[in-house]
């Protein structure tokens, strides 16, 4: 028999269900009972009883790195037929049951871990795909999900869910490592439909009598999604007035330093390593789970960020990690579901995105161009060579076009009998600010005393 490698087992799961591994998905068989040969690092096992339309439910868990004096991890998981949800097998003797059978099931119970789905693979393919999942999960801690998810370890595991790293997480105890467990239902209360009348007859409230103590992923109710607190409606200090108000409304820099001294993030001693994590956090869920709250917090996240002017030349390291991540999800997404997370939601993604990596390498093109000295060009090299790499990717995978020089703005037309005429485009007054789209000034003076309280 092989040496024991960390192993997830997931009893009681129908044949045929959807499954999936961080970004492999696969229709389970009856032999099927879990993975063995689990790399170190952070991992994401997600299910549901149909491929089709339905709730599809997902545990987080760490590896720790190997070490001759600790067992090799073992995490159980079980389907609940009645309550139909994953949930933690907590019972001892189930557990020891398990840790006794994986003999038996280890040669053709136990699906080996890879990141591809075909039968020919090389190692060198397979370790590619292990280091893209990396990449989308670099900055995704345990105190990370455990502030998202607010939970604790679902077994008896002391171990602080602060400790972030690796090292430290060999150190819990040889049980079980800490999972975290969410559905696609799974949702921040801001992201809730409210619908007058509806909530007040469900049993929201009351927990069936079968339902898990521990359960996270317990539709009665659901789990709630801490994230960070974004207002993209309002982005300016609330004592602000007059310009300070338009200032921050176009350079959203103000909010973006409020969520760095959060709590979230205060306590963090890497502040980018929480909002980006929570930016791959949101990415993953929405892929692999179809979640809508997360989808929407990502284009939140993006929405602050990438509407920065002033902080990107304060902190242009930061920006940078940003726009490396975000190449990551899109070169990556599309292992997960084709056409990436285009093809998640409503078709607005799509529009979005590219409407704010337009205005941000505005941004980006006018920091260099203000750039007086060789030091100051050179503290944002590596955010120009992050940007220069992910609009290289968006025109050769999407063909995007960043830059709107190459469109012309006015030109001839030929008309069917023969008479040109000029014609111009007002597709990017917008953008522009121009056209229907431009400033306008007005004078105080000519505005009664109920329209200049609308100014404050």
């Amino acid at each position: 028999m092989e040496e024991i490698t960390p192993t997830l087992i997931i009893h009681s799961l129908p044949t045929a269900s959807l499954a999936g591994i961080d970004l492999l998905s696969f229709t389970t068989t009856p032999r099927f009972r879990g993975i063995k040969h689990l790399p170190p690092g952070p991992h994401f096992f997600f299910t549901s009883p149909h491929s089709s339309l339905s709730v599809r439910h997902g545990v987080w868990f760490f590896i720790p790195e190997s070490s001759p004096s600790v067992p090799a991890a073992l995490i159980v998981e079980k389907w609940s037929t009645e309550s139909e949800e994953l949930l933690p097998e907590t019972d001892p003797a189930i557990l020891k049951h398990w840790k006794g059978s994986l003999a038996g099931i280890w040669r053709e119970g136990l699906t080996p871990y890879r990141q591809s789905a075909s039968d020919g693979s090389t190692e060198e393919e397979v370790t590619e795909e292990r280091d893209n999942w990396a990449k989308l999960t670099s900055y995704i801690t345990p105190a990370l999900l455990s502030r998202i998810l607010g939970v604790t370890s679902t077994t008896t595991n002391t171990e602080d869910t602060n400790k972030t790293s690796l090292q430290k997480l060999s150190q819990a105890t040889q049980e079980r490592p800490q999972t975290f467990h969410l559905t696609s239902a799974s949702s921040a209360p801001r992201d809730l439909d409210e619908i007058p009348g509806l909530s007040s007859s469900l049993p929201s409230s009351t927990p069936p009598s079968n339902a898990h103590p521990n359960s996270q992923s317990n539709p009665f109710p659901e789990t709630e999604l801490h994230f960070l607190p974004i207002n993209l409606t309002r982005t300016w200090p609330a004592d602000s007035t007059g310009r300070a108000r338009t200032t921050a409304a176009l350079d959203r820099t103000w909010s973006l330093h409020t969520l760095f001294s959060h709590p979230f993030c205060a306590s963090s001693p890497n502040l980018s390593r929480v909002i980006i994590g929570e930016l791959q956090f949101c990415f993953l869920m929405a892929l692999t789970l179809n979640s809508w709250s997360c989808l929407e917090q990502w284009k939140r996240i993006l929405g602050i960020v990438l509407t920065c002017r002033d902080a990107v030349g304060e902190m242009p390291d930061f920006f940078a990690e940003v726009l490396g991540v975000l190449e990551s999800m899109l070169r990556e997404g599309e292992e997960i579901v084709e056409g990436g997370i285009f093809e998640v939601g409503d078709a607005g993604v799509s529009s979005l995105l590219q409407s704010l990596l337009k205005k941000f390498k505005k941004t980006v093109e006018s920091l260099d161009t203000d750039a007086d000295a060789d030091t100051k060009t050179a503290n944002i090299q590596p955010l120009l060579t992050a940007l220069t790499s992910l609009e290289s990717h968006l025109r050769h995978a999407y063909n995007w076009e960043l830059d709107d020089s190459f469109v012309p703005r006015r030109g001839m037309l030929e008309l069917e009998d023969g008479e040109m005429v000029e014609m111009d485009t007002r597709e990017f007054d917008e953008e522009d600010e121009t056209g229907d789209f431009a400033p306008l000034v007005v004078e105080l003076a000519d505005l009664t005393e109920e329209q200049r309280g609308w100014l404050v």
